[in-house]
């Protein structure tokens, strides 16, 4: 039972690729925005495309850009696409006393 098991899980371990497109809340593809997951990095070309390679687990990956808030999505290793929408930062104002 155990070595079947282990059959059906092994072909899940294998290191996958994840594609996506990054775009703002108009709809516009934003470039220059770091990706991470585990020991993965990339940016986002002018597009908004990237590739994530290597993705073997369920984990975080986090995209970050300044202007915009940072969003952090858990993923599994089986996803091969995905859209993230980032939401512009609103700057936090302070009165003088």
């Amino acid at each position: 039972m155990l070595a079947f098991l282990y059959l059906i899980l092994l072909p899940n371990l294998e290191p996958q690729t994840i594609h996506g497109q990054i775009i703002d809340q108009k709809g516009n593809p934003l470039h220059g925005v770091r990706i991470s997951m585990n020991h993965s990095r990339t940016i986002s070309d002018t597009k908004g495309h990237f590739t994530i390679n290597n993705v073997s687990e369920i984990g975080n990956i986090r995209f970050s850009a300044i202007g915009y808030s940072t969003y952090t999505q858990t993923i599994h290793a089986h996803l091969k696409d995905m859209k993230v929408i980032m939401k512009e930062q609103i700057p936090e104002i302070r009165q003088q006393p």
